[in-house]
This record gives C-alpha cells, sequence and structure tokens, in this order.
C-alpha cells in the first residue's frame, strides 16, 4: 500500500493558504483517508463531512502547525479528531458491513486499541509519531498495539512469555535492535509458547494488511466536497477586500518571490534569478572557467533583430546557473531581459532536471549598476533544478522578452519597475538552444554543532560548499513549549577565511525536519575557520488568553496582555455581515510585535470566516526609529525590520450559511516578534 508522502515546496504552497494545492494532496489522499473514516462513520454523507471539515480546518489554521511539524501528522491528527467527535454522536450499529473478518473485528474494536493499530498498519506511522499524534507514552502505544491485535485473533491457547510480550511488534516490523533479537529468536526455538505467539501474530498482521488493501472505496467521494469547499472559497473571496499594502517595495519583490514559487511548482519547474546588469557576472564566470567548473558556450539564436547569448553553464547538486546575454541590435536603445512568467520553456525538462529537488532562489537587490559600452546589453542569469544525471542536455525555448525599465537614479527599484510597471512591454521571437551541462561535485560538512540562541537550543547541522551556492543546515529545539518557537533566522553572512558571503534573501527552506539558508558561494576559498554573524530571529509564543465579548457593548472592552492594554473598540453587526474593530497598545511600549487570536461564537467548534478589512501597523528597525507603513525603506537588501500591528478591522461570516455573527469570545492563542541579536559563532572545519 503506497503511502503519498508530501514534498516541501508543496507544503510551501499550503502555508499559502493555496487551495487547489490543499486540494491535490487531499485527492491523493483520499483512499486512504476513506478507508480511515470507514472505521468510525458509516454513511458517506459522514465521511464528506469530515474529509470537508478537514479540508477546511487546515486552510483557516494552516498558520498553528509549528514550522518544525510534518504536515501529514498535523492533518491526520485534525482527521482523527474529526472521526472521534462524530463517531461519538453517529449510531454505531451497522458499522460491521464488510465481508472481511479482520475488518469488521477492528471497526467493532474499543477506540483505545483500534487507533493506534489504524494509525500505524493503515497509515504507516511509526511508533513514533503514533505517540505525537495520540499524546500517549510509546509504552502505552505498543501496549495498546499487543492488545489491540490480541483481540483481531479468535483465540490463542498460548499467550507467550511475559517478559517478551512488549517486542514481538517490534520483531516483526523489523525495527527490533539487534541485541534483543538475537535474543528473542534464540528464545523462540526453545520456547513453543512464544514460537506459537509470534506465529499468530504474524499470520493476524498479513490477514490485516490484506483486507486493507482490498477495502473498496467510493471514487466520488471528493467530488462534492470540492464543490463544496470551492463554492465556500469563492464566496469567501468575492466578500473578501484587500488588505492595506505594506510598501510597495517590499510587497513587489516578496510577490515576485511567491509567483516564482508558484511556477517553479506548477509548471516549468524552472526559477529565475535576477541578477542587476553590471561586469560582476563576468567575474563569477571567469572564477568557473578557470577552476574548470564550466566552459565557454557562447551559443547564439537570434531573431527580430535580438540575439540571446548563452555564455555559459554551471551545475552542482542544488541548481543548474545559464549566464545569459540580450543584445539588442536595432535602434530603439532597448534593453531585454528572459522573463520566466512568460516565454520560457525547458523542452526536456521531466528528463533532464531532478524534479525533487528544491529550488534555489537568490535575488539581489540595490547593487550599483555598471553601464557596459553598449547601452542595448543586458546581461544576467538563470537558475534551474539540479540535473538529474552527472551530464545532460537542456533543450531551452524562449518565445518571449520583457522590456527592462531602468531606474539609474534608484537601481533597486529597477526590477519593481520592469515587473509591475502598468505597460508591460515584451518582444516576441523564436529562440532555441540546447545547452550541455556537466554537474560538479560539492564540499560537505559534518558540524552537528550544538549552540543557544537567546537560550532557545539549537543545532548547526552541516555547511555544504557547492559550486554556485552555500547552505547552512539547523535545526531548532522546540520540544520545550514554554520557550519562543523560532520561525526564521536572520543570517547576515558566513565568513571563510577572508571572505564573506552574504545571505540569498528571501530563500530559507525545510529539509527534512531541518532549516536550510543559502548563500554567494564561498567553493573556492580555501580555509577551515568560518564565521558564522547570527543577527535576528522571528519567533512564535503559545498563549492562552480569552476576553468574554458582550455584543450590544458597552465600549470599548478591554482585555490586559503582556501588561498592555487591548481594546475591544466596536462591534457592528448587519444581517450576516458582523465588524470587529481591535486596537492594541502603541508599539513603544509593546513586547511583541502581532497577535494570533480567534474570535468564536457560543460554539467554539464553529468555523468563522475572518477577513481583514485592514490593519494598521508602523514599521520599526532596529534603533527603534518608526516609519509608516507607506514607507518604503526597507530594500530587502538590508535586516528585516519589525512590523507591529496597531489596529485590525475584522469581518466575520459563517462558513456555511448567512447567518448572523454573534461574537461572544476573542481568544488569544499565541504572538509573534524579532529579536536582534549579535551573535557570531566560530566552527572549524575539519
Amino acid at each position: 500500500m503506497e503511502v503519498v508522502k508530501p514534498n516541501s515546496i508543496l507544503i510551501e504552497n499550503i502555508r499559502d493558504k493555496d487551495i487547489q494545492t490543499i486540494m491535490e494532496w487531499f485527492d491523493t489522499k483520499q483512499d486512504l483517508y476513506y478507508k480511515f473514516i470507514s472505521f468510525f462513520l458509516n454513511e458517506k454523507s459522514e465521511y464528506e463531512e469530515v474529509i470537508y471539515r478537514v479540508i477546511m480546518k487546515v486552510y483557516n489554521e494552516i498558520h498553528r502547525m509549528k514550522s518544525d511539524s510534518s504536515f501529514d501528522i498535523w492533518v491526520t491528527t485534525i482527521l482523527l479528531n474529526e472521526c472521534l467527535e462524530r463517531s461519538s454522536k453517529a449510531k454505531q450499529e451497522n458499522l460491521s458491513h464488510s465481508n472481511e473478518e479482520i475488518i469488521n473485528k477492528l471497526r467493532a474494536m474499543e477506540n483505545d486499541y483500534k487507533t493506534p493499530i489504524l494509525l500505524k498498519y493503515l497509515m504507516k506511522m511509526t511508533n513514533e509519531e503514533v505517540v505525537e499524534i495520540l499524546n500517549i507514552p510509546i509504552s502505552m502505544v505498543k501496549s495498546r498495539l499487543f492488545s489491540g491485535i490480541h483481540l483481531l485473533q479468535n483465540a490463542w491457547e498460548d499467550v507467550g512469555c511475559e517478559e517478551y510480550k512488549d517486542i514481538y511488534l517490534d520483531y516483526l516490523d523489523m525495527t527490533l535492535g539487534r541485541e534483543k533479537r538475537v535474543e528473542l529468536e534464540i528464545h523462540i526455538r526453545k520456547c513453543k509458547s512464544c514460537n506459537n505467539m509470534l506465529f499468530d501474530f504474524q499470520e493476524v498482521l498479513f490477514k490485516l494488511y490484506a483486507e486493507l488493501d482490498g477495502m473498496k472505496i467510493l471514487n466520488s467521494l471528493m467530488d462534492d466536497v470540492t464543490e463544496r469547499v470551492n463554492k465556500v472559497i469563492k464566496e469567501k473571496e468575492q466578500l473578501k477586500k484587500k488588505r492595506v499594502r505594506i510598501g510597495s517595495v517590499i510587497i513587489a519583490c516578496m510577490t515576485l518571490v511567491l509567483f516564482i514559487g508558484f511556477f517553479t511548482n506548477t509548471f516549468n519547474r524552472v526559477h529565475y534569478t535576477w541578477l542587476e546588469w553590471n561586469e560582476q557576472e563576468d567575474a563569477e564566470m571567469l572564477t568557473y572557467l578557470k577552476n574548470g567548473l564550466g566552459e565557454p558556450l557562447n551559443l547564439e539564436a537570434q531573431h527580430n533583430g535580438v540575439t540571446i547569448k548563452i555564455k555559459t553553464a554551471v551545475a552542482d547538486d542544488y541548481q543548474t546557473v545559464l549566464y545569459y546575454e540580450v543584445v539588442n541590435n536595432n535602434d530603439d536603445h532597448n534593453k531585454y531581459t528572459i522573463n520566466m512568467f512568460e516565454g520560457f520553456h525547458v523542452q526536456n525538462e521531466q528528463e533532464v532536471f531532478d524534479l525533487q529537488a528544491e529550488p534555489i532562489s537568490a535575488f539581489r537587490f540595490g547593487e550599483p549598476i555598471l553601464e557596459k559600452n553598449d547601452k542595448n546589453v543586458f546581461s544576467g542569469k538563470i537558475s534551474l533544478l539540479p540535473i538529474a544525471d552527472e551530464s545532460g542536455t537542456i533543450k531551452l525555448n524562449i518565445s518571449k522578452l520583457l522590456k527592462v525599465h531602468e531606474d539609474l537614479d534608484n537601481p533597486e527599484q529597477t526590477l519593481h519597475k520592469t515587473y509591475y510597471n502598468n505597460e508591460i512591454e515584451t518582444l516576441e521571437g523564436k529562440w532555441s538552444f540546447e545547452v550541455p551541462v556537466t554537474k560538479h561535485a560539492s564540499i560537505e560538512h559534518e558540524v552537528d554543532k550544538e549552540i543557544e540562541i537567546k537560550g532557545i537550543p539549537l543545532t548547526i547541522d552541516k555547511l555544504i560548499f557547492a559550486p554556485t551556492v552555500t547552505l547552512l543546515q539547523y535545526k531548532v529545539d522546540h520540544s520545550n513549549q514554554d520557550q519562543k518557537q523560532i520561525n526564521d533566522l536572520y543570517i547576515d553572512q558566513i565568513v571563510k577565511g577572508k571572505q564573506k558571503s552574504n545571505t540569498l534573501h528571501f530563500h530559507s527552506m525545510t529539509h527534512q525536519g531541518y532549516f536550510q539558508k543559502s548563500f554567494d558561494s564561498l567553493y573556492f576559498e580555501d580555509s577551515e575557520e568560518v564565521k558564522i554573524h547570527f543577527s535576528s530571529f522571528h519567533y512564535f509564543k503559545d498563549d492562552d488568553i480569552s476576553l468574554n465579548l458582550k455584543s450590544n457593548g458597552p465600549f470599548p472592552q478591554t482585555l490586559e496582555y503582556m501588561g498592555n492594554e487591548i481594546s475591544i473598540e466596536n462591534i457592528i453587526t448587519d444581517g450576516a455581515r458582523t465588524v470587529v474593530t481591535i486596537k492594541d497598545a502603541p508599539p513603544e511600549v509593546r513586547k511583541y510585535e502581532s497577535l494570533h487570536f480567534d474570535i468564536k461564537t457560543d460554539d467554539e467548534n464553529e468555523q468563522l470566516l475572518m477577513n481583514y478589512n485592514s490593519n494598521d501597523g508602523v514599521w520599526m528597525d532596529r534603533d527603534g526609529k518608526i516609519y509608516d507603513q507607506s514607507d518604503n525603506f526597507y530594500d530587502g537588501n538590508v535586516e528585516p525590520p519589525r512590523y507591529y500591528e496597531t489596529n485590525y478591522e475584522i469581518e466575520l461570516f459563517k462558513e456555511t450559511s448567512d447567518e448572523q455573527v454573534i461574537p461572544q469570545k476573542f481568544h488569544i492563542y499565541g504572538h509573534s516578534g524579532t529579536e536582534y541579536i549579535d551573535e557570531v559563532v566560530e566552527l572549524r572545519l575539519d
């Protein structure tokens, strides 16, 4: 039985509340979820209701999932809770509706024993994952699994030796340590009772797997659910008003990143990298060529008076970089760039690229522009996914170029004006290339160094020096829920020997439970001394405090939180529309930046749609200087500032009806903020 595992690109889209990606995830899991639900509920309508409620909870509450948590485990926990809640209210007499003996016994079993069996043998969870979902000790998980498997057999004459009962299942799962395994194998040769017991266990598990695999499912399970979800989302979007924009430059930059992530996941699986058109790329290429990591290609294609040159290609395990030049031979003096969003296609991407790899983002903003002698020349580079094999040929087709809108007085605005100009100009044509690429090895150092950032344990796992990028992999210990949970670390730079490597802004990803940060390449710096400059971190802190609301007033209604006063300024109800206005304390006196909260009716399980009509706020830099949210002082090239939300206007709707919403409770479940630090960690590489 195949269990589909999520990849980090998919999860990133889900975190961005992309309902289409969420639906695609559930579509791949519908057979598994159908089987799981069928052990608790009996009617198709109930199955659909459970799936619908789980999808909407994922959509509405994805922000609550910890950054280091497994999405699969989080969703499975929600699914289980929904099943348990609805099964406690449903009639259970008709649950045994199959002809399979084991399946019927499992359906009739008490939830304490049925649930761990389903999680382990149907959902393919490890014992540790079952512990996380059920929130019980692993000894209890093993005990319930043993008892549950025991109940699935008609009767056992032999009960085995007491001291070996806890390891039967570990032995059959092949997770038992060598010493214990050898001890058990020696024992069962001598003990007939344990031998018989182990054989019976194995026989039951074989039948269980066979019957689970053979369960019939309803192919139309997701049809009605999809229609219902789309209807709710559509209604929400129609009612939703846009939030106030927080500075055009930072929004433009971040929007571009999101667009790139979307296109990376859905279409060409490529990732465009903006590079200032100066002479830096020539120095980079020269370094690669001198060290034998590339060769001059000088591939050219011309159409409509414009020549595109692929000058060289450098590839490693993390990306494939093409250096290019666009030369406009016409008299209009325009510059053009390759536009990844439109008119860029790798014909053989399925064959040549490692489609499971993470795209590398390497944006650079605000660096000086050095004009070339020919003003009609634009130079840059494209970052593609790494190739799957050691070498290959990229078949590249370009059908449209984008006109560059330069801002020589304010260079960092050039990207914004090029991509967000009201009159975007393109040039159509046909430019085709076959680009030969050879992958080059990276240098990986296992670090495994434990440090603390403001008392929060963190492990620097490894440093990877690839020809095109430097990667730092680390893990944050979130086991102490009383501590702040680090969502993101800002690392200003890594210094290796005498060479500094700046962070590649906007690029952070997770990899097998670890965070990865990317920096400029340090591949050619021959030194064992490394310094990592930590600058700030963004955190989330759990909390639990509520204020009972009186919708009819009087107002304001206040709540003290972390020494400050939060005020519910007004609640206005007009038919199905309810608007809540909230005022937070001034930024100068607050210890947090943003609140994480819910507004509940008298039914706390009811899902409400919260539409932020507006949320006012201010920027504050490290020195405490405050900027209005409309100020464009943050160009993406400096340390991220803090953003304090000060006022909220929130519109509330019921998820499935036009009934009036009467707010009864304002519930704060946490807050987030940024802490500035100046810590340098020194490493010596082996």
